[in-house]
């Protein structure tokens, strides 16, 4: 008798699966009834074996986190001072680890709030009395790093602590200011003369704060895939070293001062494979910079998704935050940051001021228990790149980084970012990716819980934020003066309703400027809006169903109007002619009818 209880079955082999599979399918297509393409644009197999192309061997130190424990990051300012302190004070007391501190003068619509500082004294005010000394400051600086940093350091000094021997992380990106605001302060050479200047500071007293960063979250939050994101990523890594060498830095003290950041993508496996990529990447960019290896193990602060977030249905918004972060977290993410569920209308006018303070309490509870829950709940942290060795998380990793790759060697071939966005490529990106995801949304294969699909219109909605969003408001729209379902039927029917989603998302850029920040739920919140303002945005539906055969029907045809506000409500026919003779009687603008195809003929002329 054999030892192993396996030896009496044949071993599965992938050519007889596939021979069975295509019996199966009756003739179809393989290829189109079974691949498809992920939220990166990347092929998608039915089944990964170990003859998969993979990654690199697992256990390479590029893939794990370069601390035992990732830190938990907040970013919640408050539109005044003494409640920011008040929150950040809240959130030390419940675990977290560090703080954001960057200033509502760099706006960032994807943050849950920024805190109000306008200099140092005020920066002084709201750092108080916290421990700082235990935590880890975070500030985003954009194109700002020498004002920032000579603030920060001025208001440390006045709250009595040693500037120098604190953990601070200035994730200076200066190319993160071209999507948001089309240009750069006072041109590239100043860019890189003021952080030349700073690293030779930092050299006089300041050892442990990182100073420079690469930072993928803009790019996300303006609409740009996971293969972009990664290529700017490092393009600004590659920018920031030539920049500062030029001038005489050495490339691994730069990088001893150098974190980097992504943002969290909607579907788990992508958020894993692109964390695991950009690891790889800058692995292969940094050892071309002749640097060892210790060197080219950065800091990776990963972030959730603000432009996944809707205001319709927005409890759901907090499972699309869970879900992010846990792959973050197996991803090997260093620092943490999760949004609230609120932050669909938290943005520069810090619209969450209008809501409850119960909301904002809760919202901002949660944002710092679901990373504590990650961690001694589901124990992700005890286990590095849990990912590993999996045939379809390496298939996607060697093939997200293999895209970026391409996209990195387009911006260098064009010179480099600078040229490149001034000469389109990076706008030519970005209307590709917003008619991609157009055409997807118009399809029904992208898919958001709560908006698109599994709609409840009897959810509630968060009040329509007051902050700039690529949505004009509803009282500007043209001729947005309908009342009645019949005037808004009677104009749908004379409109090129194609043309909806691309005109109310702002899509439209010029090239050299800033990019819109939208979030993916925005179209369909404006059809809610125009629903909204009906007198009664409810249609009767006839339903010649005696066997519950027409429930599926039915129920698509339920859901399709709820996408845009409008319910309806089922009657079944019976014998077809008083049901209809009421519903009529009512003089609805539109009758619904829903029967098997055969019966339709009998059922109009029951009706009319």
């Amino acid at each position: 008798m054999s030892s192993d209880p396996f030896s009496r079955f044949p071993r599965a082999e992938f050519a007889r699966w596939r021979e069975l599979a295509e019996a199966a399918l009756a003739g179809a297509d393989f290829d189109r009834s079974l691949r498809g393409k992920d939220s990166a644009g990347l092929i998608t197999d039915p089944v990964y074996t170990e003859d998969s192309p993979g990654a690199q061997p697992v256990g390479e130190a590029a893939r794990h986190r370069t601390t035992r424990a990732w830190h938990i990051l907040q970013d919640l300012g408050a539109p005044d001072t003494g409640e920011t302190r008040r929150v950040f004070e809240e959130a030390v007391e419940q675990g977290v680890d560090a703080l954001d501190l960057s200033p509502l003068w760099l706006p960032a619509p994807w943050k849950s709030g920024q805190p109000d500082w306008r200099d140092a004294d005020s920066l002084a005010a709201l750092l108080g009395s916290l421990p700082i000394e235990r935590l880890e400051l975070w500030m985003d600086t954009r194109d700002a790093l020498l004002p920032c940093a000579g603030m920060l350091r001025q208001a440390l000094e006045q709250t009595g602590h040693e500037a120098g021997a604190l953990r601070v992380r200035l994730l200076s990106d200066p190319y993160t200011a071209l999507p948001l605001t089309g240009s750069v302060r006072g041109g590239w050479a100043r860019v890189w003369q003021q952080a030349n200047s700073l690293l030779q500071w930092g050299h006089r007293g300041l050892p442990a704060w990182h100073f420079f960063g690469a930072d993928g979250q803009p790019w996300h939050e303006v609409g740009l895939g996971a293969a972009e994101e990664l290529a700017l990523v490092l393009v600004s890594l590659h920018g920031q070293l030539r920049g500062l060498t030029a001038l005489g830095a050495d490339p691994a003290d730069v990088m001893h001062h150098f974190s980097t950041a992504l943002a969290c993508d909607r579907e788990f496996f992508t958020t894993i494979a692109k964390f695991r990529a950009l690891r790889v990447l800058i692995d292969q960019v940094l050892e071309g910079w002749g640097l060892p290896e210790e060197s080219r193990r950065l800091p990776l602060r990963a972030r959730t998704s603000w432009r996944e977030l809707s205001l319709l249905d927005p409890w759901s918004n907090q499972l699309r935050l869970s879900n992010q972060l846990a792959a973050a977290a197996c991803a090997g993410a260093d620092c943490l940051c999760c949004g609230t569920w609120l932050d669909g209308i938290s943005h520069w006018q810090h619209g969450m001021a209008a809501l409850p303070a119960r909301d904002r309490r809760l919202a901002r509870r949660l944002a710092r228990t679901t990373p504590a829950l990650v961690r001694h709940e589901a124990f992700l942290e005890r286990v590095d790149d849990p990912g590993g060795g999996s045939w379809f998380i390496e298939n996607r990793t060697r093939m997200l980084a293999e895209a970026a790759w391409q996209k990195f060697q387009q911006i260098e071939e064009a010179g480099g970012l600078e040229q490149a966005w001034s000469t389109g490529l990076v706008a030519t990106w970005h209307r590709e990716a917003a008619e991609a995801e157009h055409k997807a949304l118009a399809h029904g294969r992208r898919i958001l819980v709560g908006v698109n699909r599994y709609v409840n219109l009897a959810a509630p909605s968060l009040p329509e934020s007051t902050g700039t969003t690529g949505i004009p408001p509803l009282d500007d729209e043209e001729g947005e003066d309908c009342t009645s379902l019949e005037e808004a039927f009677e104009r749908a029917a004379s409109e090129d309703w194609r043309s909806l989603l691309p005109s109310l998302a702002g899509r439209e850029e010029a090239c050299g400027t800033a990019l819109a920040c939208t979030r993916v739920a925005e179209p369909f919140e404006a059809l809610r809006r125009r629903a909204a303002r009906l007198e009664n945005a409810v249609l009767p539906m006839l339903r010649l169903d005696s066997d519950g055969s027409l429930r599926a029907r039915s129920d698509f045809l339920t859901q399709f109007l709820a996408v845009g506000g409008i319910s309806v409500e089922a009657h079944d026919a019976g014998n077809g002619e008083s049901v209809a003779a009421t519903l009529l009687a009512g003089r609805p603008p539109v009758l619904l009818l829903c029967a098997a195809d055969a019966a339709y003929p009998g059922m109009l002329e029951g009706v009319l």
